[in-house]
């Protein structure tokens, strides 16, 4: 939700910049340079993890939705 809460904050002035004729013509084009690295990282944070106890192997079958064997 953060990541979406700085994606409209960013987008916002940048739109009110570019009605309002101070935003430069390179403003918007500026938003995917800004914005994507941040989503990447929430990305990579938001995939499953291995955790005491439990098998990276088995995180992976899940992942690809093959059975879980010993579980």
């Amino acid at each position: 939700m953060n990541t979406g809460v700085g994606d409209a904050a960013d987008l916002g002035w940048k739109l009110a910049a570019e009605v309002a004729g101070w935003g430069g013509a390179n403003l918007l084009d500026s938003y995917q340079a800004e914005r994507r690295p941040m989503a990447l990282r929430t990305i990579a944070e938001a995939r499953p993890r291995p955790r005491p106890g439990r098998d990276a192997h088995e995180l992976l079958d899940r992942a690809r939705g093959e059975p879980v064997t010993g579980a």
